[in-house]
């Protein structure tokens, strides 16, 4: 009932499975009866999430009705009906028998459409259901929905929807809700097609991460052979706090940075051989002129495999010298010092900026698009380090690599501190950054999220970068942690307290143009005529 037009109303004692039926006379109840805590949580998972978009549900105006055809017979104990309202579509189906049953959905019911004032002037029609859906025809065109209670996600072509109509099998007052459903457009990567032919009908969790795992398969594999279970442990080992500089993990050997460095090099090597064949592909995806750009531009596929090794040997070699830097009076203008306290304070930091420092060459945006974010936290855990934000703090260090491509110079420091503070506050992933979130009229930060995030982008840059610039990333890192201190959890107030005085405007043509004729004129006026009383002033001075 939730699902159709109409008002759904709910019994007493209804959801908590009680047995009892009484009215409003009734002072008490009868029965000592026990919450059906089964039920209850079943109503928390499938009902109550739909009663929030009764929005979609309750409207009559798209609302359709199908008849399920097997074998050429219409089976009547399903219901099937589908309803539009704005960019959302809704497909429902219920089995109202024991028995399991079957069939195919193509064309509405019919329903009467008034075609004039008197009572009957009206006709009976019917819409097809790729017509009521807004599906069109395509070889690249496919469909994508989600069913409500198991969260599966389905891919089907377009055109055998058109065609052939949607299929459904119901086991006994089985049901299924089907929302999201939307038509998309394959791109040049082949996403949809290649999903479509590898589900087979079947459904995912995820379908970006069913694609990363079937596109990129050998780069996870070349990845996990390199950032393995037995590298992490050493890397926490490392990491642990003792004096000693080298530090033992359960029945195993004192371990050294250099050691686990060399232990991993072959591994390593293979993988950056694997990651520059898929950057070279992205970089294919992304423009047909790619071998022009690649001359012209340093690309993640341009630098060998062995440059790729030394520089991951060098981010992790600084890391370990920052944290093993002593500490001295002069703590808060101390760079090392401050990532050294951070590692300490945030945890399973190091494990996760070593995990970065080995894919940092691929760059932000194909760390973002192969799912490394999830990839990375999935061998972290493996060696039994987990962490609820970990999956965040890698995407928090991909969306801040672009940070040292900033200009830092006299003039553009106050400029890129603005352009930082900005996406931290007001970009597409900005909740996960600084849990930037809307109330009462004002946007407001979460000081947590917005800590781990300013800490996270300085000490990874502060890895990746030369030495000349880690001292302006420190300075950019305090300017902005100041700026947070004063803003009282305000959004507006943080990025204000960094905002260039005056921000020069863009001059538009029009303005140009403008500037230029009245220069023109200044030029073609005549010399002023001088008067007696100029004459003599002249004479005299």
């Amino acid at each position: 009932m939730i699902t159709m037009p109409g008002l759904p109303m709910f019994g007493h004692g209804q959801l908590e499975g009680f047995e009892e039926k009484y009215g409003m006379e009734y002072t008490k109840a009868y029965k000592d009866e026990k919450v059906d805590q089964d039920l209850m949580n079943r109503h928390w998972h499938d009902i109550f999430p739909l009663m929030h978009k009764r929005y979609l549900f309750a409207p009559v105006e798209n609302f359709l009705f199908y008849d399920v055809w097997n074998n050429g017979t219409v089976n009547e104990n399903i219901f099937a009906y589908s309803n539009v309202v704005g960019n959302e579509r809704t497909i429902i189906f219920y089995n109202n028998k024991y028995e399991r049953a079957q069939g195919w959905i193509k064309q509405s019911c019919e329903y009467a459409v008034k075609t004039g004032s008197d009572e009957n002037d009206k006709v009976m029609v019917s819409k097809s259901l790729a017509e009521s859906m807004g599906f069109t025809y395509g070889y690249n065109h496919y469909v994508i929905f989600r069913e409500h209670r198991s969260g599966l996600w389905f891919v089907r072509r377009s055109d055998d929807l058109i065609n052939n109509g949607m299929f459904v099998a119901l086991n006994g007052f089985e049901y299924q809700v089907y929302l999201d459903v939307q038509q998309v457009v394959d791109g040049t990567d082949g996403k949809y097609f290649k999903l479509n032919e590898l589900l087979n009908g079947s459904g995912v969790p995820d379908l970006e991460i069913a694609w990363q795992e079937f596109r990129y398969k050998d780069l996870f594999a070349a990845l996990k052979n390199f950032v393995t279970k037995e590298f992490m442990q050493d890397i926490h080992a490392l990491f642990s706090s003792d004096s000693s500089k080298e530090f033992k993990l359960e029945n195993k050997e004192p371990t050294s940075l250099k050691k686990v460095l060399k232990s991993a090099k072959e591994a390593a090597l293979a993988y950056y051989e694997k990651e520059n064949e898929f950057a070279l592909e992205e970089e294919k995806l992304v423009s047909e002129n790619y071998k022009k750009k690649a001359k012209s531009k340093k690309s993640e596929s341009s630098l060998e495999p062995e440059q790729k090794f030394k520089a991951f040997e060098k981010c992790v070699e600084y890391l370990y010298e920052a944290y093993s830097a002593p500490e001295d009076e002069d703590s808060a203008n101390n760079l090392e010092l401050e990532i050294s306290s951070g590692i300490k304070s945030n945890e399973f930091s190091a494990e996760i900026l070593c995990a970065f420092a080995a894919v940092a060459s691929a760059g932000g945006e194909n760390c973002k698009k192969w799912g490394y974010s999830r990839k990375l936290s999935e061998i972290i855990e493996s060696a039994g380090f987990f962490n609820s934000e970990m999956r965040n703090n890698f995407i928090r260090i991909f969306e801040s690599m672009k940070i040292s491509n900033l200009n830092f110079g006299t003039s553009g420091f106050v400029k890129s501190t603005y352009t930082v503070a900005k996406s931290l506050v007001d970009s597409e992933n900005s909740f996960v950054l600084t849990g930037a979130n809307e109330y009462n009229g004002v946007r407001w930060f979460n000081k947590e999220k917005m800590d781990a995030t300013l800490w996270y982008a300085f000490a990874s840059n502060c890895m990746t970068s030369k030495r000349i610039l880690r001292e302006q990333i420190f300075r950019l890192y305090r300017t902005l942690f100041a700026s947070k201190e004063l803003a009282e959890y305000k959004c507006e107030q943080f990025t204000e307290a960094v905002k260039p005085v005056k921000m020069p405007a863009p001059k538009t043509e029009k303005a140009k143009a403008k500037k230029s004729s009245v220069e023109k004129t200044d030029a073609e006026k005549p010399a002023a005529k001088k008067t007696k009383k100029d004459s003599k002033s002249s004479k005299s001075k």
